[in-house]
């Protein structure tokens, strides 16, 4: 026996991912508050003439119609809460990352309204940037990375704490302020326990071995002379 059809109207959601489906179609996957994870088929939004192929757009907050049965369910209707405020080019693949965790670690109609708050949240940060007591940042691109394979040692040692879980991120700056990193990392809950700078602008200490030298021409742009070692 199949399941009822359920009808939701204007539900607040967010498009996490979308791919095509038959000649104008699209098969989203939505993330919606009271609902949690869905697959909505969204018949007729891909043609040059559909008002939502516009609207229907990852990061942005949305209002969704739609009829809801066993699977997948069936796009009616869409609306924007508020005008589209795009990402800045330096968050985008941080927001695409956060739309991955939710694809991979979500279940689908399992409701968690305050994980959609948090997403909300941090897109919003990722809007502004971290804000600092001398104003808000500029975005900055961050990646988690292994630790580096060539580095030395810190005296005196870092503390270890076993509870106390840590990472090495890569982070760029795009703009310059004192103790930046160290005053990102901790207005968001995680001190910085080792800093290391690796680039700044053209130069990098790519290939350089700790205590060697590499000798630059001119300004310095697509020169490079021999390393002087230690």
């Amino acid at each position: 026996m199949s399941a009822p059809v359920r009808r939701v109207q204007l539900a607040p959601a967010y498009l996490l991912h979308h791919r095509p489906y038959r000649e104008s179609g699209r098969i989203l996957e939505v993330l919606v508050r009271a609902e949690g994870r869905l697959t909505l088929f969204a018949r007729g939004v891909s043609g040059p003439k559909s008002r939502l192929a516009a609207l229907l757009q990852p990061f942005q907050p949305l209002l969704l119609s739609f009829t809801q049965g066993r699977d997948a369910g069936q796009l009616t209707a869409a609306e924007c809460v508020a005008p589209a405020v795009p990402l800045p080019a330096a968050s985008v693949m941080s927001a695409f990352y956060l739309n991955e965790l939710l694809l991979k670690l979500t279940l689908r109609h399992d409701a968690a309204p305050e994980l959609f708050d948090a997403y909300g949240a941090a897109l919003a940060r990722l809007r502004a940037g971290v804000l600092l007591r001398d104003g808000p940042t500029l975005p900055a691109q961050i990646e988690r990375v292994d630790a580096p394979d060539w580095l030395w040692p810190r005296d005196p040692p870092i503390r270890y704490r076993k509870q106390v879980p840590d990472a090495w991120l890569r982070i760029t700056l795009h703009e310059g302020r004192n103790r930046q990193v160290r005053r990102m990392t901790a207005a968001v809950g995680h001190p910085t326990l080792r800093l290391l700078r690796t680039r700044i602008g053209p130069w990098s200490l790519d290939g350089l071995a700790p205590g060697a030298l590499r000798i630059v021409a001119g300004d310095g742009i697509g020169v490079r002379a021999s390393t002087i070692k230690p």
